[in-house]
């Protein structure tokens, strides 16, 4: 049961470090924010959403 709600969480992690690298661009489009601030928010989400895929794929692997 543990395993499957830390995968829950990992899921969840990742599904927003990808909507932190696709809705910047967005929004930078639309002038709702800054270029400096899209570079932040995409960077981030890029570190989410590959942690949290290398934790998804280590649990898959076990």
């Amino acid at each position: 049961m543990k395993n499957k709600n830390i995968n829950s969480i990992l899921w969840l992690l990742a599904g927003l470090g990808l909507l932190l690298t696709i809705l910047p661009p967005i929004l930078v489009f639309t002038r709702s924010i800054e270029f400096s601030l899209h570079t932040t928010l995409m960077t981030v989400g890029m570190f989410v959403w590959f942690g949290a895929r290398i934790g998804i794929q280590a649990m898959d692997n076990r």
